[in-house]
């Protein structure tokens, strides 16, 4: 891992993407997060000290990285709260995020990670790049449009309005950008969310699967052309209280 300046502990990092900017947050154990993590009414969230360049009410993905464990998670939040100058060395300064509601059920699942509860995970082959191309679903409840929100080249999730049921087939149509015709897809809903579904591709030739794995190649490329990477600079002597 790279060296970080300033302190022993692993910073985190911000990627900007698109609409929605991706904090990479490493952490060095499940201890090291519980003690980054708080909890109000309910819902908890993250505090990471330093200075990242968020402003307040921005939605970000947390990838949050245990470093001893080899174990990640991804979650998103919101910027609820800042703070510029530490009220005491414990409070240094730093952002607090709070993770979403519609998230909650990610959030449960790391907090029960991070205090040693057995809990099961689903391992995904391939990495999610966060892409809006617009997919049309049909299934049998009907027919409903929506757009993606991540991308991989086993699946994606899709925000969209629909009663679609977990382990449901339905046909899909990627309406990838500057193409005359969409790529058709089978999909397998292996979860749902309040705002969406998760979807699992259900490849039928390697013609389908290859068009995929372009498609995200161009994403994957276009992703690290834009890469803007900011480390947070640590607190100097001069911000922390005397």
């Amino acid at each position: 891992m790279d060296e970080q300046p300033g302190g022993d502990r692993p910073q985190a990092r911000i990627t900007a993407r698109g609409s929605r900017t991706t904090l990479m947050v490493p952490v060095k154990n499940r201890a090291h997060f519980l003690d980054m993590y708080f909890e109000k009414a309910g819902i908890g969230g993250l505090f990471i000290a330093g200075m990242v360049g968020l402003d307040l009410g921005d939605e970000i993905d947390l990838e949050v990285n245990f470093l001893e464990e080899h174990m990640h998670f991804r979650i998103r939040g919101e910027v609820r709260w800042r703070r510029s100058r530490g009220s005491s060395k414990a409070l240094p300064p730093g952002v607090g995020i709070e993770f979403v509601a519609e998230d909650n059920g990610t959030r449960k699942l790391l907090l029960d990670y991070a205090m040693g509860k057995e809990v099961t995970m689903v391992h995904r082959g391939s990495r999610r790049f966060p892409a809006a191309i617009p997919v049309k679903a049909k299934g049998p409840a009907g027919t409903a449009h929506g757009t993606t929100d991540d991308v991989s080249e086993g699946g994606a999730f899709v925000l969209l309005q629909a009663a679609f049921a977990v382990d449901q087939v339905i046909d899909v149509v990627l309406k990838t950008p500057g193409k005359l015709f969409g790529i058709g897809l089978r999909a397998r809903v292996a979860w749902t969310r309040g705002d969406g579904v998760g979807l699992e591709f259900l490849f039928d030739s390697a013609k389908k699967k290859a068009r995929v794995e372009r498609l995200v190649a161009e994403i994957k490329s276009k992703a690290i052309d834009e890469l803007l990477v900011r480390v947070p600079r640590p607190p100097r002597p001069s911000d922390e209280p005397s």
